[in-house]
C-alpha cells in the first residue's frame, strides 16, 4: 500500500478516540430562582452552629467558586504530565521522470524532548497551582466559618438587645406622658417635659437602630448560607460555647495558617520559573524522524533540531524571574506580619472585651439593680416620685443593654481570636473544617 493509502486508511481509527464538543448555555436566572426554593428543614428545630456549617459549605456560592478553581487546578496538573504536541508534515511531490515513479511521498514528526529541566519545572509549577489553590480553598472555608459565626453572634445580640430597647423605649414614653401631663397641670417645668421628650427620642431611635442591626444579620446569614432571607425567617439557633477561660499566647504554629503556606508557595514557584528561565540558556532538542517514498525508493530520514535561546542568552527573563522570586520574598514577609499582628490584636481585644464584661457584670448592674430597689422601695412606701422611679427602671434596662453589647463584642472578639489562631472553641466545626479540607485536597 502507498503511503498515503495507510495514511487514510489510519485516520478514521486515530478521528475515533477524539472527543466531541458539547454546548453548555448557561441560564443567568436559573441560580437565584434555585436559591429562593431552598429552604432548612424543620421549621421547629432549634439549630446549632455545628450543624449549620456544613450547610453553608455545600451551599455557599463563594465556596463553591473556589472548590471550582480548586478542581481546575487539579485537572490543569493531571494536563500538565501530558506529552507536548507533536508535529506532523506530509509532502507530495510529482517529478516528470523517466524513472519507476514520478511521484514523491512523505512524512515527517516533530518530537519535543520533553525531559530535564524544562519538564521538570512545568510539572512542578502545575503541582504549586494546585496546592495554592487548595490553601485558596482553605481560606475560603475559614472565612465562611467566621462569617457564620458572626452573623449569628450578632443575630443573637440583635435580638436581645432588640427586647432591651422596646422595654427602654417603654420605660421612656410613660416617663414622657407623666411629665407632660404634670407640666399641663403646673406641677413642672417645662423643661423637664422637654428633656424627657428627648430621652424619648434617643429611645426610639435606638430600637430603630437595633432592628435594623438585626435585619443585617439576618440577610448576612443568609447570605453565608447561601440561602434567601425569607429562608431564614424564625430560625432558631442556641448560643454558641464561649472560649475557655484563658487563652495562652499566639502560638508559633499559627504561621503554618493557609495564607502563609500561600505565601511560601508563591516563593517556590517563583524558584522553578527562575530555573526554568535558566534552563532555557540551554538550547531546545527536537527529534525529527521521517519517512520518504523517494520515486520507488523509500526512505527513513533523521532530523535533529535545536531550538537556540535568545542573543542575550535568555538574561533579561532570568533577572525578571529573580525579581519575581524577590517580590515573593517580601511578600511572605508582609503576610506573616499582618497573620502576627492579627493574633496580637485578637487576644488584645478579646481581653479587653472580657475585662468590660466583667465591670459591668460585677460593677454596673448591681448599682443600676440597687437604684432601681431604691427607688421602688421608696414608692411604694409613699416617699419616692413616680418619674425618678421611671428613671430608675430605665438605667437599669440600659445598663442591661451594655451588658448585651458587651457580650456581643467578647463574641465578636472570639471569631477574631478562632480566624487568627485557625482553630475554633467548637471541637465538632474544627472536625468539619478538617474533613472537608481532606476531602477537596484529593485530586
Amino acid at each position: 500500500m502507498k503511503p498515503w493509502g495507510l495514511v487514510i486508511a489510519c485516520a478514521p481509527l486515530l478521528m475515533g478516540g477524539c472527543q466531541t464538543y458539547r454546548s453548555v448555555p448557561i441560564d443567568p436566572g436559573a441560580f437565584p430562582k434555585a436559591m429562593d426554593l431552598r429552604r432548612l428543614t424543620g421549621p421547629e428545630h432549634v439549630w446549632s452552629e455545628p450543624e449549620l456549617l456544613p450547610i453553608a459549605i455545600a451551599q455557599n456560592p463563594d465556596l463553591a467558586a473556589a472548590r471550582a478553581r480548586l478542581l481546575t487546578a487539579q485537572k490543569q496538573a493531571l494536563a500538565a504530565r501530558a506529552a507536548p504536541l507533536t508535529g506532523l508534515t506530509l509532502s507530495a511531490e510529482y517529478a516528470n521522470s523517466t524513472g519507476e515513479s514520478p511521484w514523491l511521498y512523505g512524512a515527517g514528526l516533530d518530537l519535543p524532548m520533553d525531559a530535564g529541566a524544562r519538564k521538570a519545572a512545568r510539572l512542578t509549577q502545575s503541582d504549586f497551582d494546585t496546592l495554592r489553590a487548595a490553601y485558596d480553598y482553605e481560606e475560603a472555608l475559614w472565612t465562611a466559618r467566621s462569617s457564620l459565626a458572626h452573623a449569628l453572634a450578632s443575630r443573637r445580640s440583635a435580638s436581645d438587645a432588640l427586647v432591651a430597647a422596646e422595654a427602654l423605649a417603654e420605660l421612656r414614653q410613660k416617663r414622657a406622658d407623666l411629665l407632660e401631663a404634670r407640666v399641663s397641670a403646673g406641677e413642672d417645668a417645662r423643661s423637664a417635659a422637654l428633656a424627657a421628650r428627648a430621652d424619648l427620642a434617643s429611645a426610639r431611635r435606638r430600637v430603630s437602630e437595633t432592628f435594623a442591626r438585626r435585619a443585617q444579620a439576618d440577610y448576612d446569614l443568609a447570605k453565608v448560607l447561601g440561602l434567601s432571607a425569607a429562608a431564614i425567617t424564625g430560625l432558631r439557633v442556641v448560643a454558641a460555647e464561649g472560649p475557655p477561660a484563658s487563652v495562652g499566647p499566639f502560638p508559633e504554629a499559627g504561621l503554618q495558617r493557609s495564607d502563609v503556606l500561600s505565601a511560601i508557595v508563591d516563593y517556590d514557584r517563583a524558584e522553578a520559573s527562575l530555573r526554568l528561565e535558566i534552563a532555557k540558556q540551554s538550547p531546545e532538542v527536537r527529534l525529527g524522524p521521517a519517512y520518504a517514498w523517494d520515486h520507488g525508493i523509500a526512505k527513513l530520514p533523521f532530523n535533529l533540531a535545536l531550538v537556540l535561546p535568545p542573543l542575550d542568552l535568555n538574561r533579561a527573563n532570568i533577572r525578571a524571574a529573580e525579581a519575581r522570586r524577590q517580590e515573593a520574598a517580601r511578600n511572605l514577609e508582609a503576610v506573616q506580619a499582618r497573620v502576627l499582628d492579627q493574633a496580637a490584636r485578637a487576644h488584645a481585644n478579646l481581653d479587653q472585651a472580657r475585662l468590660q464584661l466583667a465591670l459591668i457584670r460585677d460593677r454596673d448592674l448591681p448599682a443600676a439593680q440597687g437604684l432601681a430597689n431604691a427607688a421602688g422601695r421608696a414608692l411604694r412606701a409613699g416617699e419616692g416620685d413616680r418619674p425618678d422611679g421611671l428613671t430608675a427602671e430605665a438605667a437599669l434596662v440600659e445598663t442591661e443593654l451594655m451588658r448585651i453589647d458587651a457580650e456581643a463584642a467578647v463574641e465578636a472578639a472570639t471569631v477574631d481570636l478562632e480566624e487568627a489562631l485557625r482553630t475554633t472553641f467548637a471541637p465538632q466545626d474544627m472536625l468539619t473544617l478538617r474533613t472537608e479540607m481532606q476531602l477537596r485536597s484529593r485530586p
